[in-house]
């Protein structure tokens, strides 16, 4: 098992904010034009909401969740934001599957109306965006202050250690042509 220092947690989970942010972006521009009347690239929109629902979902979260709940037991000033935290977790969740059904359901061919998938879009993004800040600026630097070595080693012995499909090593297959929009949006 890999042993991860609480600040190479940390800095694990603060990456993963800056990749979703790229991931963010995109979807943002993509509901830019849907906003425009022009057509987003509907695949585009699916990959990033599957990729959202299968890493960040399933274990990204719950290893935030991990910190979170040790720090709130330690900390009952932050008890409030971390059950805020951990309910946006599954707000995002939800928001984020129904995103990818009804941009499959286009892809596919249903009759939906546009401006339920600008909604869809819009909610997910400014959910996470919210959520992200109140990680960054408040509840990690406050774990960062508040747990000792012990507790990091017991949030570290229950994390599982998984590549990311998309920003790690090697590139699933069904990330590959996002991976790729991604590069060719970082070189202009």
């Amino acid at each position: 098992m890999i042993v991860r220092t609480m600040a190479a947690l940390i800095d694990t989970l603060h990456q993963d904010h800056k990749n979703y942010a790229v991931l963010l972006n995109l979807l943002s521009a993509e509901a830019d034009k849907l906003e425009r009347g022009q057509e987003p690239d509907f695949v585009r929109m699916y990959d990033i909401a599957n990729y959202m629902v299968s890493y960040p979902d399933t274990y990204h979260h719950p290893h935030e969740e991990l910190i979170f709940d040790v720090l709130g037991a330690l900390e009952p000033d932050c008890s409030e934001q971390v059950l805020e935290l951990n309910n946006e977790h599954r707000q995002l969740a939800v928001t984020g599957q129904t995103l990818k059904a009804a941009v499959n359901g286009v892809i596919n061919g249903a009759i939906i109306p546009m401006d339920r998938i600008l909604e869809n879009a819009r909610a997910y993004i400014d959910l996470l965006w919210k959520h992200m800040d109140m990680e960054e600026g408040s509840i990690f630097p406050k774990a960062k202050n508040t747990l000792e070595d012990s507790e990091w080693q017991l949030i570290n012995d229950k994390i599982s250690q998984v590549e990311d499909p998309l920003f790690g090593d090697v590139v699933l297959t069904q990330y590959q042509k996002l991976y790729e929009g991604i590069i060719r949006n970082s070189d202009t």
